[in-house]
């Protein structure tokens, strides 16, 4: 198929090139290489204080940092589960004595099992703080190898690579949110569907097993992103439609047994994880109209860029969901380049493409009483579960793409155009870099963590390891300290708080209290008359041999006084550390 009738991809891209000149495998490997190492340097950067002491300080503060906890725990969980010969995707350490189905929360087990080597000898917090680091500087890369693909001036790839790996989206997520920072296999997707698609550098059904193996491997670091651009996807090939269907629907037909046979190894190889997902645990449902843009989150600078602080208070996301931040600046580059280029039907194809995206990201509203596309499509399989705000993933894969594609024609244009077209050009990649400059993110606060103490990693005499334990102040979604004591202490308690989707919970409040245990040790100002008698029964009931309540955080006195009430007299032992109760199991 010629280039230039070739169908767009996963963001409104085509294979077309304006020269026949192809770099060597050489150059290009060198130039990977140093897209990665100029990203690297950018995450050591922006994780500085977190690289001051990598392996007892982790990203947040303030008694606030439940997500790299939490991602933590399943970096050590997945493996610890499969070396002790239990399911690694389902763990009664936490949600004791229900346990937690591992499938339907972050785990990223592919990257759990990938880090094994290093969460054991230098522990979990360690892995976590290389793989936050790794994740842009791999996502910028792969970036670049499918960009590449797209321009001749190997730069104009580069600023589209490290657009994707640094986009509002990312540096967002950067906070804290490994399974969605880490998004490297994402654009190895792209090309080999590409490949399948229209340009057929190898047989195709040796790309379509690369693509099933690649893909399996992305939905065991987030299911979300695999769908997010899977829609990104749909819709830029819907809107090539209106281009050249004939093109479009040929390339198809030609894909279709490939694309079949990647999604079969797809089931084969995930099939662990979607057994557990829609076989063995509950469905999870959650309410996620929250989680939904609005023009002022796209318009007001973010508070993860150099921008950060101006009219903040106007904006429907914050924090990790600041993603979709466009901003004036580069808004208005992208529509004059837009408006130069209306004639280009990839170009076109690539605006529909964003918009549908940006109407999306509205998520579940109505205006004038009429439902927006999200409200239907939140129905689907696997879009229940799914933040619309998120959907922004797949539009800055087409926003760089455009970047990318505008330097690259504006450098031939200065290359080989007259004085006028030379300085008219060099002022456009001008525009297009102060643009991005708005973009830049700030550094990521850490925090030093507390010491685990001693009486979890070396339970009492007569408490077997392994036995249930009430630690307080409980793990919640405000702060899973408590998951952090517990791996680090290498699994010697299970306990009934965990910040995680719970066995049996129907929406998002899954992290509720649901036993009266859990009621009177998490929210004691909320407890049911009933609460405490049927608390201690629990403590019985359950077999629960210490109940240990940490020094010095926030809630520990209040956490004292209910331990104290459960079991009916003053701590039997006292250090440093803790208040312990031990208790006849």
């Amino acid at each position: 198929m010629p280039a230039t009738s070739a169908p767009i991809g996963a963001s409104g891209t085509s294979a077309d090139t304006s020269d026949d000149r192809t770099p060597s495998r050489k150059s290009v490997a060198l130039w990977t290489l140093g897209v990665f190492a100029a990203a690297f340097v950018a995450a050591l950067l922006i994780y500085h204080q977190m690289w001051g002491d990598p392996t007892h300080r982790t990203l947040g503060g303030g008694g606030h940092h439940n997500d790299p906890l939490q991602s933590m725990w399943f970096l050590k969980a997945v493996p610890w589960q499969l070396f002790h010969g239990h399911d690694p995707l389902r763990s009664n350490a936490i949600g004791y004595p229900y346990g937690v189905n591992l499938a339907w929360n972050t785990s990223t087990p592919t990257l759990a099992l990938l880090m094994t080597p290093v969460t054991m000898l230098a522990g979990a917090t360690f892995s976590y703080a290389l793989l936050m680091t790794l994740a842009p500087a791999a996502t910028a890369a792969t970036a670049f190898l499918w960009l590449r693909r797209h321009v001749t001036y190997l730069p104009a790839a580069v600023v589209g690579a490290l657009l994707i790996g640094y986009s509002p989206f990312a540096t967002g997520h950067l906070k804290g949110h490994l399974h969605l920072a880490f998004a490297a296999l994402v654009p190895l997707m792209l090309i080999l569907l590409e490949d399948i698609l229209w340009r057929h550098p190898r047989p195709a059904r040796r790309s379509a097993i690369y693509l099933g193996v690649v893909t399996a491997a992305q939905l065991g670091i987030s299911e979300e992103l695999v769908v997010t651009i899977a829609i990104g996807v749909v819709i830029a090939m819907l809107s090539y439609l209106l281009v050249d269907a004939r093109a479009l629907v040929g390339a198809v037909r030609t894909a279709a047994r490939p694309v079949g046979l990647a999604a079969l190894i797809v089931v084969v190889l995930a099939s662990p994880l979607l057994i557990e997902q829609l076989f063995v645990g509950d469905f999870i449902h959650m309410h996620n109209s929250r989680w939904r843009a609005t023009i002022s989150d796209y318009l007001l600078p973010s508070g993860n860029t150099i921008l950060r602080g101006f009219g903040r208070a106007n904006l429907n996301v914050g924090g990790a969901e600041d993603g979709v931040y466009v901003g004036p600046v580069l808004l208005a580059v992208l529509v004059c380049g837009v408006l130069l280029s209306v004639r280009d039907r990839l170009v076109r194809c690539a605006v529909i493409t964003v918009g549908v995206l940006v109407v999306l990201s509205f998520g579940d509203i109505r205006v004038l009483g009429i439902a927006f596309p999200w409200h239907y499509l939140q129905r689907l399989p696997g879009l229940s579960a799914a933040l619309p705000v998120r959907l922004s993933f797949a539009s800055w894969f087409v926003i760089a793409w455009l970047i990318a594609r505008w330097i690259d024609r504006l450098h031939a244009t200065a290359s080989a155009g007259s004085r006028y077209r030379r300085v008219a050009a060099v002022a456009g990649i001008a525009a297009v870099a102060g643009a991005l400059v708005t973009l830049v993110p700030k550094a990521v606060g850490a925090s030093t963590l507390v010491p685990v103490p001693q009486v979890l990693v070396h339970p009492p005499a007569g408490v077997p390891r392994g036995s249930p334990v009430l630690l307080l102040p409980p793990a919640t979604p405000n702060d899973s300290l408590a998951m952090y004591f517990q791996q680090a202490a290498d699994f010697s308690f299970v306990m009934p708080s965990g910040y995680a989707y719970r066995n049996g919970a129907k929406d998002s409040t899954l992290w509720a209290p649901q036993t009266p245990l859990e009621r009177l040790s998490e929210r004691p100002n909320r407890a049911r008359p009933t609460d405490l008698p049927n608390a201690r029964a629990d403590l019985v009931r359950l077999h629960y041999r210490e109940i240990v309540v940490v020094k010095g955080l926030p809630g520990s006195t209040q956490s004292r006084e209910v331990a104290t009430r459960l079991a009916g007299r003053p701590p039997d032992r006292i250090d440093s550390q803790t208040w312990v109760w031990l208790l006849p199991g």
